[in-house]
């Protein structure tokens, strides 16, 4: 049993190479170099408001796919995580690039998947899962038998960052949360 990966629609990874080719974006390489960027771990990201956690469902299931996001590795070492909006190719476009504390949030809590005991009895496919108007970013472990998900560092008030959650735990420590909050609105999708 492993973790495993979707496969990605070719557009959002030729919107990505295309990005990276053109308009050199990362100051990792120096513009004036050959060495080449690898663009690898493609997973899904998925939204959920403020409002779909406050219920009695804790459901997953209510989580909208936004887009596609890869990790952007320079000499092995993670650089950057590389993100296309939009979920088919008609409506895929470059999103952005980010550098900071999420990107390597997202290794280490690869790295504490794949040694739960619970992960390694089944296949766990990995998605990005983002509620924004909590500022919260997690890796969701998903599979037909059961989820988990791990928030990434920072993580709001109330949760461990890198500890693995079921869906039930982790949204009666995020429905607090979202009650004190006013959601800004419905994650969009754009299929």
């Amino acid at each position: 049993m492993a973790i495993t990966l979707t496969e990605a629609p070719k557009r959002a990874l030729y919107l990505i190479e295309h990005r990276l080719r053109v308009h050199h974006l990362y100051t990792a390489v120096p513009e004036d170099t050959d060495e080449r960027i690898d663009i690898a771990l493609p997973h899904e990201v998925y939204c959920l408001s403020a409002n779909d956690i406050q219920g009695e469902a804790n459901d997953l299931g209510k989580a909208v796919a936004t887009g596609w996001r890869y990790l952007a590795l320079h000499r092995d070492n993670v650089a950057a995580a590389v993100e296309v909006s939009g979920v088919t190719p008609q409506t895929m476009r470059f999103s952005h690039v980010n550098r900071g504390d999420f990107v390597q949030g997202t290794v280490t809590a690869l790295e504490i998947a794949e040694k739960d005991d619970i992960v390694q009895k089944h296949d766990f496919e990995i998605r990005l899962l983002n509620i924004n108007s909590l500022y919260f970013v997690s890796l969701w472990l998903h599979s037909p038998y059961e989820d988990r998900v791990i928030p990434l560092e920072p993580a709001p008030k109330g949760l461990k960052p890198n500890t693995l959650y079921t869906p039930t735990e982790l949204f009666a420590r995020l429905a607090p949360l979202a009650r004190e909050r006013r959601p800004l609105a419905e994650p969009v999708s754009v299929r």
